[in-house]
């Protein structure tokens, strides 16, 4: 579910794309500070998001400094420095990643998956022991969806319903200011990520096996005529999201980083939504992560 809130690139100015760089080195630089093992190699699009959007609710002050990273070690990038809210993505960033290397274990036992998990044990300890409560949250909603999937089941929404509830607590917990709109927020991010994910997981899922409540949804017929059949649906689903998730941003104290933010979601998030439901970039290809 990581590489679908994605900024827009081409639509955003050279001093927007800066600032955002300077978040994502900043939170690549936190995640390998904090965390080491190398975790950073696992930051993503949603993470870099979540130190932004945090960042803009907070009265805190952005700090950047140039610094060398481990992918450029012979250039300095402008970096966001000594943020809580970059720290607390990254805890976030590292909770989820481990957690869907486990479900990738579930889903299909793969050699890759279980390497990455050996790898990135040290790091999810770390992150577990600086924020329990959040690690908590993640797992108890995980374990709802596992039965949900263990039960075949073939209601989209319902099957949604727990990702969704889960980044709702999530996003209360790092924007504790935020109020009622804020678990609304992210119940909304939740249920659109999840929802595009399984529809851009079709045919992988259906050539695997794997759970997919759109194939269950549509027993007997092929990839492509599950695809055909349950567009709409999907459509339905992702631009509703998208629709909420822009009613309620408006309601947010947003006190920096308007255009940004703005960028991510009426933009890119909506051009993402199209690629998938389009057909183009369905399967998600690799070097997803931001460190390539």
């Amino acid at each position: 579910m990581f590489g679908n809130i994605k900024p827009a690139k081409s639509q955003m100015t050279i001093g927007q794309y800066t600032d955002y760089r300077a978040y994502y080195c900043g939170l690549c630089k936190s995640m390998g500070k904090r965390y080491a093992g190398l975790c950073n190699l696992g930051l993503s699009y949603e993470a870099v998001f979540i130190a932004i959007i945090v960042s803009s609710m907070s009265d805190d002050a952005v700090y950047l400094k140039r610094q060398r990273c481990i992918v450029h070690p012979f250039t300095k990038s402008p970096m966001v420095v000594h943020n809580s809210s970059v720290d607390k993505a990254a805890a976030l960033n590292v909770l989820l990643l481990y957690n869907k290397i486990k479900d990738d274990i579930r889903d299909d036992g793969g050699v890759t998956s279980r390497i990455a998990k050996i790898w990135f044990k040290r790091p999810y300890t770390r992150a577990a022991n600086d924020d329990a409560e959040t690690d908590s949250i993640i797992a108890s909603k995980l374990d709802e969806l596992n039965m949900l999937e263990e039960g075949l089941c073939d209601v989209l929404d319902m099957a949604a319903q727990p990702f969704a509830e889960m980044m709702g607590e999530l996003a209360v917990r790092v924007m504790p200011d935020g109020g009622n709109d804020i678990y609304w927020f992210g119940f909304f991010m939740g249920k659109w990520l999840w929802v595009i994910d399984a529809f851009a997981d079709i045919k992988k899922d259906h050539e695997s096996g794997s759970y997919n409540p759109f194939i269950l949804a549509n027993k007997g017929l092929t990839a492509d005529e599950v695809i055909a059949s349950s567009k709409e649906d999907a459509q339905f689903l992702l631009e509703g999201a998208l629709t909420e998730i822009g009613r309620l941003y408006d309601k947010l104290q947003i006190k920096r980083n308007n255009e940004i933010l703005e960028n991510i979601i009426f933009v890119g998030m909506p051009k993402r939504t199209q690629e998938v439901l389009s057909g183009q970039k369905t399967q998600k290809p690799k070097g997803e992560y931001l460190m390539q």
